[in-house]
């Protein structure tokens, strides 16, 4: 008659082991790792409940995870795009926070390198993926009010890019990630921050191409797309929950950077009538995915960006190297893979969880207790 109290402590000790609700909407856990690359720090964000936010381009300094939050209020802070080397450098790649488009940003390297975009819309949830080779000034697609660009992607399509014709040989080395990516349903967010550079003791950091890319641990987590943001001593998760920073950087403390990511209260407001949920070729939430720029009816960039064969003088050097992370797979979605749990998750157990439980009652089944002899 134990059994079943049993079971039911087993399958949830292997639920809180899976993953930490911090608020409703938002979990945080931290995975091994692959390819001898390190640890892996992993947000997952419903964006039904809560929102990615960027840097308002009007509004840039360089500034703690802590600072930014006390600033947008946020739950949690990571660090977002590249950007040259001053405390309110121009971005590097479009960049839109809270609705207006930098139009400072500039390019480092030929395209296809720093086209790999994913754009937020802080009123409804609204969330995709979309190449803005021709969007470096915006405008941004679908009124994404938010959006963040990174050296390439670390997943596409749900496939890890085997290659790249770009010449940034960041890209090929190992380094620590900051990579934010979507579910296929375009549901969750997810914001993924590695170690690297030996820091804990062993952690080789991760490439965003080749047999060592993060794309690989992304997408295991359930990535259908993921940008690879900056990285290196600049990456960095501050949880407001859980105490603040949650990875080790590699500068011995954190990084004081210009942009970062936020994830924050839901809002709501009007979108605006010229703005289509699904655009003429574009995507829906089934992640069908947008085109790029030119196919969303923006004029080719006439600005003149900095598009060279390699970073101009005066950019970061130290964090040239691409940074990456990916997105998240629920339990409920169709294509098998990684499950895990939310706070949102209550209807069910999750599939870990399942098979623990279901393994023990196996077990259970099969023991008998012993009969001792009776005595007289």
């Amino acid at each position: 008659m134990h059994r079943l109290p049993l079971l039911l402590v087993l399958v949830l000790v292997a639920r809180s082991a899976f993953a930490a609700p911090v608020v409703p909407g938002l979990d945080y856990e931290v995975l091994p790792g692959k390819f001898k690359g390190g640890p892996v720090h992993v947000l997952r964000v419903d964006l039904a409940r809560l929102r990615i936010v960027q840097t308002d381009p009007s509004k840039v300094l360089q500034r703690s995870a802590a600072a930014f939050a006390k600033a947008t209020s946020a739950l949690a802070v990571a660090n977002s795009n590249f950007y040259v080397d001053a405390a309110k450098g121009p971005p590097v790649g479009l960049l839109v926070g809270a609705g207006v488009v930098a139009q400072n940003a500039v390019r480092w390297y030929q395209p296809p390198t720093f086209t790999a975009s994913l754009g937020f819309r802080r009123q409804d949830g609204l969330a995709d993926a979309f190449d803005s080779l021709n969007l470096l000034h915006g405008p941004a697609p679908r009124c994404f009010t938010d959006v963040f660009t990174g050296s390439e992607w670390a997943v596409r399509g749900g496939v890890v890019p085997a290659s790249s014709t770009s010449t940034d040989a960041g890209l090929f080395a190992r380094h620590p990630r900051t990579v934010i990516g979507l579910s296929r349903d375009r549901r969750y967010a997810f914001v993924f921050v590695t170690q690297g550079r030996n820091v804990p003791v062993g952690a080789q950091g991760y490439t965003v191409v080749g047999a060592a890319s993060v794309g690989h641990v992304a997408l295991e987590y359930g990535a259908w797309d993921a940008v690879n943001l900056d990285g290196g001593g600049s990456s960095k998760l501050w949880v407001l929950a859980l105490g603040g920073l949650k990875n080790s950087p590699t500068d011995g403390q954190e990084r004081l950077v210009a942009y970062h990511l936020g994830v924050v209260a839901a809002s709501t407001g009007a979108i605006p009538a010229s703005c289509s949920d699904v655009p003429d070729g574009g995507a829906t939430r089934d992640g069908g995915g947008l085109g790029d720029g030119g196919a969303d009816g923006a004029a080719p960039d006439a600005r003149g960006a900095l598009d060279a064969s390699g970073p101009a003088d005066g950019l970061r050097g130290g964090d040239a190297e691409v940074q990456g992370r990916a997105d998240g797979l629920h339990a409920d979605e169709a294509r098998g893979g990684r499950c895990s749990m939310s706070s949102s998750d209550d209807a069910g157990i999750d599939g870990l969880a399942l098979l623990v439980g279901l393994g023990v009652l196996l077990v259970c089944r099969r023991l008998r207790p012993i009969r001792r002899p009776r005595r007289g």
